[in-house]
């Protein structure tokens, strides 16, 4: 087995905090989305994801991506990080335009580096030290192989709502931690196909979180996905020119609008990745069901938020706004989200179904709520 030397390079992270958080409606609006707010404690997720990445990153080697209508929330709580260190979508094309245009915009200011991907701005981690160990030992094999290298958890039951990585024999070690083949990967499979994935026990769930120098990433990319890539490659080449804005309000347009899971990852072979398996307390808070499990201590724990008093109530979710009191008898299992213009009332388990609410709401002109 591989014995990976430790980082000496320098390493560069770029964190993704676009989206509306829909499916957490009506907490996150358009106008505030949920990565922004502080829905659990003092601090937004966003916030933290900058805390926790400060450990061991200087601002000046920090980068964020963002849809240029929430700029405005990166500079006003993160104001240390550089505005040249803002990466601005001209529009929202999903994640494989983001990602693509971050490496091309990193490569284009330092050519091959190692940087880290990071879709933290909505995620819990209570192992924050962990954390930034784990992602320089996913750059230390990096360093010395062209590949991808992915930062994984053991998932805790049979999930739809993320996506699955197969891992194969093990084929190294990385500062302790140990370090898998690729062999595929499976973006939000449907429940009965979870649950196959669940008892195989050689699949890890997809934190979101990978290394790779940048020139690997923009070959795999030109491999795999050439119609992205050509567009890339226009926009990179008009990074630092005159023409550099026209030129990506032109050319980002035309990116196929698409996860960068289903865009790219999917697509590729086995033996254009590894990955790490830890344990860092890592939770994604996409959802309030998601939500509800990375905060409860049981299932029949209540997760409150607000000035609720819960008499025989079990199993919920419960936000309230500031200055006012509800009182809950007899309820089980529901999430209940009260703001001053929108309630939700879902029983818990159907959450992911709120986006589809809002779609009708949308068909209806209800935008105001949205």
């Amino acid at each position: 087995m591989e014995k990976f030397s430790t980082l000496n390079e320098p390493l560069r992270v770029v964190v993704f905090c676009g989206g509306f958080g829909t499916r957490m409606w009506p907490m996150s609006r358009m106008s505030y989305p949920k990565q922004f707010q502080p829905l659990i404690g003092e601090k937004s997720f966003f916030r933290d994801t900058i805390d926790r990445l400060e450990i061991s990153f200087k601002p000046k080697d920090i980068f964020i991506a963002v849809p240029r209508e929430q700029t405005n929330f990166v500079k006003e709580q993160a104001p240390e990080i550089p505005d040249s260190n803002i990466i601005v979508e001209p529009e929202r094309r999903d994640t494989l335009g983001a990602v693509s245009y971050s490496a091309a915009f990193i490569d284009k200011l330092f050519p091959g580096s190692l940087l880290a991907m990071v879709w933290g701005s909505d995620h819990l981690v209570k192992d924050k030290k962990k954390f930034n160990k784990l992602i320089r030992a996913a750059a230390a094999v990096c360093q010395e192989k062209n590949v991808i290298c992915k930062v994984d958890v053991k998932p805790t039951y049979p999930a739809t709502d993320l996506g699955w990585l197969k891992i194969g024999k093990q084929i190294g070690e990385t500062d302790g931690f140990p370090v898998f083949s690729f062999e595929k990967f499976i973006e939000k499979p449907d429940l009965e196909t979870a649950k196959k994935l669940f008892e195989d026990k050689n699949y890890l769930i997809n934190t979101g979180y990978f290394v790779a120098r940048t020139s690997v990433f923009l070959d795999l990319l030109q491999k795999y996905n050439r119609d992205c890539y050509e567009i890339i490659l226009k926009i990179k080449e008009a990074i630092g020119t005159k023409k550099e804005n026209e030129v990506l309000k032109k050319e980002y347009a035309k990116i196929e609008k698409t996860s960068f899971d289903y865009g790219l990852f999917e697509k590729l072979p086995s033996d254009s990745a590894n990955a790490i398996q830890a344990d860092f307390g890592w939770f994604d808070v996409g959802t309030w069901d998601l939500l509800y499990q990375s905060l409860s201590a049981g299932p029949k724990d209540n997760v409150i938020k607000g000035d609720i008093f819960a008499l025989q109530s079990e199993g919920n979710v419960f936000y309230l706004p500031k200055g006012k009191m509800a009182v809950a008898i007899g309820v089980e299992d529901m999430i209940i989200v009260d703001t001053p213009d929108a309630l939700l009332i879902c029983k818990r388990g159907r959450s992911k179904e709120v986006k589809e609410a809002l779609n009708e709401l949308k068909e209806k002109g209800k935008i105001k709520y949205l």
